[in-house]
């Protein structure tokens, strides 16, 4: 199993917190490279589980793959060929909500494609940009025969 890991009976994956507010793109990355991606959310019993390892927001490895500039929600999939079959979205989440730009300063002109999930376990979705704490998922038997490679 993944150093610093940990499972839950209810589905046969080890997932891990990392708290370095990363970005979206830098969070995917981390989890990649450890041999993982960033959690997938199957189901309210994983959905709930997820919310009790991280007392925080992070992100969950949902996304639209729209550019920052590009407005309005597209359809969202996750980051590893696996069905979109639940969500556990605020109301009126996503909403691609439009914000300023890092590199722009006060221009309003970037929007919202990444999601992550709140303290209170549902989901909102933030420009793809903004730095929060993550979670990566490994399935089990994947895991066991990364041990030792994984940070």
């Amino acid at each position: 199993m993944v150093e610093g890991a940990v499972t839950s009976e209810l589905s046969p994956h080890c997932y891990r917190v990392d708290t370095t507010e990363l970005t979206f793109a830098e969070a995917r990355t981390a989890c990649h490279r450890a041999g993982g991606h960033l959690v997938t959310i199957s189901s309210q019993q994983e959905n709930d589980f997820i919310e009790e390892l991280h007392d925080g927001e992070h992100w969950i490895g949902a996304t639209d793959g729209r550019p920052d500039t590009m407005p309005g929600a597209g359809p969202y999939t996750w980051v590893v060929e696996e069905a979109f079959d639940y969500s556990d979205w605020e109301d009126g989440q996503p909403n691609a909500y439009e914000t300023n730009c890092p590199e722009q300063g006060d221009e309003s002109d970037c929007f919202e494609h990444c999601a992550f999930q709140t303290d209170d376990g549902d989901w909102n979705d933030r420009s793809c940009w903004h730095t929060i704490a993550s979670i990566c998922e490994w399935d089990i038997a994947a895991a066991d025969g990364a041990a030792g490679s994984a940070p």
